[in-house]
């Protein structure tokens, strides 16, 4: 590859995304997969010798699908490459981690060509502006795709709920583990001391922040563990409903008896629950609530 001119020099951004499907994988796991997506980039932009240096790596919308166009990181690399100049040329693996909605991916592009960013792909090399019909096709079958996707995720997610079985990452207090051919969750007996422990000194008179300090935890984790109805065996669904205009209509929240393993009793759960409602939530909670102005 011809090494660019000195004046012409590329500043990458590299965009790394997990896809939804990979939800089901361990930390671990999660984090090869973003490590060999950043290598593979990185390799890439290292073919332009010096004509081309990475600038950043934009890899923090994990899990959010490509359809949404208010992906955090997928925006900040926007804004850094027509807004602010930082880069000059931004590089993903294939177009479904760049975006998977037809009209963002052709608007967004069309926005890059006409600011004289450079866009490239590890399957199709740079995407020049004129590559935009095949762009465009290649859009209306992710969104085919995407379709399909939903209806397959709600029909499992559906199957799981009828059988008792959970279909998200454990919490703080489980680990994954395989019954059968099919994924579920079994005590972390360490970690699941810990999470009885909280609720025991909540009803002590311990604050949550007290708790937070105490086993070094942000207090916002310590808030989502006393509130998680999955210590009690319950799980919850969140089912969104979108119109043709891919605008949110509605979230409906379902909660199902989960098979896995009780780590605290109802009547301690629920006593917590009337603790904590006597008195303020943590400020971090307040004002959420105030926003919302439910306070």
């Amino acid at each position: 590859m011809a090494e660019e001119d000195k004046n012409n020099k590329l500043k990458f951004g590299a965009y790394v995304r997990l896809s939804q499907k990979m939800y089901d994988l361990s930390k671990d796991e999660t984090e090869t997969s973003i490590l060999n997506q950043r290598k593979d980039l990185e390799r890439y932009v290292k073919m332009y010798g010096k004509g081309a240096d990475l600038i950043e790596v934009y890899d923090r919308d994990k899990y959010i699908t490509g359809a949404d166009k208010d992906r955090p990181d997928f925006n900040r690399m926007i804004m850094d490459a027509t807004v602010h100049k930082k880069i000059n040329a931004i590089v993903f693996k294939n177009l479904d981690r760049f975006a998977r909605n037809a009209s963002l991916q052709k608007d967004t592009l069309e926005m890059l060509h006409l600011k004289d960013v450079r866009v490239f792909s590890l399957e199709d090399g740079e995407i020049k502006q004129e590559d935009s019909l095949v762009v465009g096709i290649k859009g209306v079958v992710n969104e085919e795709l995407i379709q399909k996707m939903r209806r397959d995720t709600r029909k499992l997610h559906k199957r799981k709920m009828e059988e008792g079985l959970p279909f998200s990452p454990p919490p703080f207090g489980f680990r994954s583990c395989v019954k059968g051919r099919e994924k579920t969750w079994q005590l972390d007996n360490r970690k699941a001391e810990i999470v009885r422990e909280m609720f025991k000194l909540i009803l002590e008179g311990n604050t949550q922040n007290a708790i937070a300090q105490k086993f070094k935890m942000y207090s916002g984790t310590v808030y989502n563990i006393l509130h998680n109805k999955s210590y009690i065996g319950i799980l919850t669904y969140k089912e969104k409903f979108y119109d043709s205009s891919k605008n949110l209509i509605k979230t409906e929240v379902l909660e199902y008896k989960a098979k896995i393993p009780q780590l605290i009793s109802e009547e301690l759960f629920f006593k917590v629950q009337k603790k904590i409602k006597e008195k303020k939530p943590p400020i971090f909670v307040r004002k959420i609530l105030e926003k919302r102005g439910l306070v």
